[in-house]
């Protein structure tokens, strides 16, 4: 349970040689020996290298491993661009179906609101109603402003989805006169 360590030197020769290596394994009962000489030129003897469970590594071999690495992540870009763009595009999406979120839910308020105020004038015009009647009443409002809204809330989303949602959402709201915040206005602040 030690530790293998070589270390580097300023030495313009080999200073580890195979013969001293040799008799540290003899002492090393058949345990393998990871040697790394990051030093130029070489610190360690070659032939250390071809000893029985000394395996040597010098910078070459680690810069070949370096490229290697260097070669299997450019292989991967490809595939990380197309995750970016799907994620970019979905994100875009999601940012024009902001305009269009917002849009939808003040064209159905206005229309909610414009509903109840039309049922509460017709309730009083037709005099007593019973409850069912008047629930009656209410839900023929109800269901026609939904099924009024539907097509274009459904259709707004899809253009959204197309890219085309911020241009739509500014034109039904002008459309319907809706206040607040253009989309526009938006997002120019």
């Amino acid at each position: 349970p030690g530790a293998d360590a070589l270390c580097s030197a300023a030495a313009p020769h080999a200073v580890i040689h195979a013969d001293a290596v040799r008799a540290a394994m003899a002492a090393r009962h058949g345990q393998p020996l990871f040697a790394i000489d990051i030093a130029v030129p070489r610190n360690v003897d070659p032939e250390v290298g071809r000893l029985a469970n000394v395996y040597l590594y010098d910078i070459d071999d680690l810069n070949g491993v370096v490229q290697e690495n260097l070669k299997q992540r450019q292989r991967e870009v490809p595939k990380v661009e197309a995750i970016v763009a799907a994620c970019t595009e979905e994100y875009m999406a999601w940012l024009h179906s902001l305009d269009v979120a917002e849009t939808i839910r003040d064209l159905r308020t206005a229309a909610e609101r414009l509903r109840d105020d039309e049922v509460e004038r017709a309730l009083r015009r037709l005099g007593p109603l019973d409850e069912h009647q008047q629930l009656v009443v209410r839900m023929l409002a109800h269901n026609i402003v939904s099924k009024l809204l539907h097509t274009p809330s459904v259709r707004l989303k899809e253009l959204a989805d197309e890219g085309d949602g911020h241009r739509s959402a500014g034109l039904l709201r002008d459309l319907f006169g809706l206040t607040g915040h253009s989309t526009e206005e938006r997002h120019d602040a």
